[in-house]
């Protein structure tokens, strides 16, 4: 998926929550954290950077961090912040998942597990990646920023 649609699920999340305007950049960061391996492996000088087939994209390299802050946020007033960042975070994977598919089972298969592939003339250029309305990764793109749209204009509890 696009960083863009990792901002609408973020947003998407936040928007039916509280809405406190300070939650907000913190579901978008969790909404994103999965991508920050590009920078990382940038970095080191990681030449081939497929981050969709690395331990970011995995069950395994997500799944201990996100029971750890459950459990470290027990008691803590921002248990519910925590919990729905937790969930931008795996809904992240789910989008890429349904976009082109991830390395679900890193390090024992590193091939990609996914419903759909994004058609090859779409080449992964981050925020300049193109999601036509004609696409899986366009239709899901455009749901979640209508849907966070529609949050927006219900009134608040």
């Amino acid at each position: 998926m696009r960083p863009q649609a990792h901002t609408a699920s973020g947003l998407l999340v936040w928007s039916f929550s509280s809405r406190a305007p300070w939650e907000a950049p913190v579901q978008v960061v969790a909404a994103s954290l999965p991508d920050f391996d590009r920078q990382i492996a940038k970095a080191l000088g990681v030449e081939r950077r497929d981050h969709h087939r690395w331990v970011s994209h995995s069950f395994a390299g997500w799944f201990p961090p996100t029971a750890a802050v459950l459990y470290a946020s027990r008691g803590s007033r921002h248990r519910a912040v925590v919990q729905r960042a937790a969930a931008c975070v795996w809904i992240h994977l789910l989008l890429d998942t349904y976009a082109d598919g991830l390395a679900w089972l890193w390090p024992v298969h590193k091939e990609k597990i996914g419903l759909f592939r994004k058609p090859a003339w779409i080449r992964d250029r981050g925020w300049r990646t193109p999601a036509p309305a004609n696409t899986n990764m366009g239709r899901a793109e455009a749901a979640m920023w209508l849907g966070t749209a529609a949050n927006m204009l219900r009134p608040r509890r």
